[in-house]
């Protein structure tokens, strides 16, 4: 029995939902653009927009890791995001922030840069001093702390920086000031596994609007009821999802509320036979077109997970169809970190 045979009764042989979901799943894309994102101009190759990159970890409400699998690695989400970013005319911020091999945040002279561990709205805000700590990476990309991103925020009191602006505000006698570039938006990336209300029904009154924006974004009170029923639908099943946000980054500092300029979301239905790492390329494919921009309606497309080809007689080859990674530019690395630059050695 040759392959071509062997193949073809295997695939006959699975009910036709199993034969299905062997060559192609759904994938769901919604963009959204604010009133202040609309006055911008996309970007091009000609006319790039700078950003600094902030990475959520991995995102999984009211469960460990799905599935039992091991959180996908930050820099390689990070990293095919910034190659689909690059295309549509975003290019990361160089040298902007420095990390050091242990990443932490350092001067241009390679100095860490150390924070008060414990810092007070409505008091004088110093960097280096005796019992500060040093700033890291995870402390900016945490969901809470004074120093998160996330966090900073929220303080409530608009009228006073919060500690991150006042670190990327300040500008060290010695070793000069924190940002060596000053990007023009902060793009915030989050990916994760979403857990529909079905198979977690305490969670049905909370978890059900996450699920409206996973799927609708901004759109869902546009949609006709028969669409709306379908989104609703839709939330039986888990889905693997990236979110990709974007931020005016001069609102970041200067202790106003954070400016939302956009947002791109992207998912895939998720279950025991599916691994995050396997459909990441999916769902950035299917979005690449849309970051930035904006979408009326959801979009939901059925792609294949495997290229159509053909059997060929003679030797075995291993012939790759996706296209090969494309290194972010500007960022002098072909690998790529959270807050992705360049370590200092």
């Amino acid at each position: 029995m040759n392959t071509r045979t062997w193949l073809t009764l295997v695939i006959c042989s699975l009910p036709i939902s199993e034969a299905w979901a062997v060559r192609q799943t759904e994938v769901d894309v919604v963009a959204d653009l604010t009133q202040e994102g609309r006055k911008l101009v996309h970007p091009d190759s000609a006319h790039p927009v700078y950003y600094l990159p902030l990475m959520s970890g991995f995102l999984e409400p009211a469960r460990p890791v799905a599935h039992g699998e091991n959180p996908p690695p930050a820099g390689g989400v990070a990293h095919q995001v910034a190659v689909a970013l690059s295309r549509q005319g975003y290019l990361l911020a160089h040298p902007g922030l420095r990390v050091t091999a242990r990443l932490e945040v350092a001067y241009a002279d390679g100095v860490v840069v150390t924070v008060p561990p414990d810092p007070r709205l409505d008091r004088p805000f110093v960097l280096n001093q005796p019992g500060d700590v040093p700033l890291s990476v995870s402390m900016i990309e945490s969901a809470n702390g004074p120093y998160s991103f996330l966090h900073s925020h929220r303080n409530g009191r608009d009228h006073l920086l919060p500690p991150l602006a006042r670190v990327f505000r300040t500008i060290d006698p010695i070793h000069g000031p924190v940002l060596q570039a000053m990007p023009a938006i902060v793009v915030l990336i989050q990916w994760g596994d979403l857990h529909s209300a079905e198979n977690n029904p305490h969670l049905i009154g909370l978890d059900l609007p996450n699920w409206v924006a996973m799927l609708a974004g901004d759109s869902f009170d546009k949609l006709n009821e028969w669409d709306q029923d379908e989104i609703i639908q839709r939330t039986s099943a888990d889905r693997f999802f990236v979110m990709v946000t974007a931020f005016d980054f001069k609102s970041c500092i200067s202790g106003r509320k954070k400016t939302l300029l956009w947002r791109t979301r992207m998912s895939v239905p998720s279950n025991q036979d599916q691994r995050f790492d396997d459909m990441l390329p999916v769902m950035i494919k299917a979005g690449e077109s849309r970051l930035g921009r904006e979408s009326s309606h959801p979009e939901f497309s059925i792609v294949p997970l495997t290229e159509e080809g053909s059997v060929i007689i003679g030797t075995p080859e291993v012939k790759d169809y996706q296209e090969a990674p494309l290194t972010p530019p500007n960022t002098g690395s072909d690998r790529f970190f959270p807050l992705k630059f360049v370590p200092n050695k």
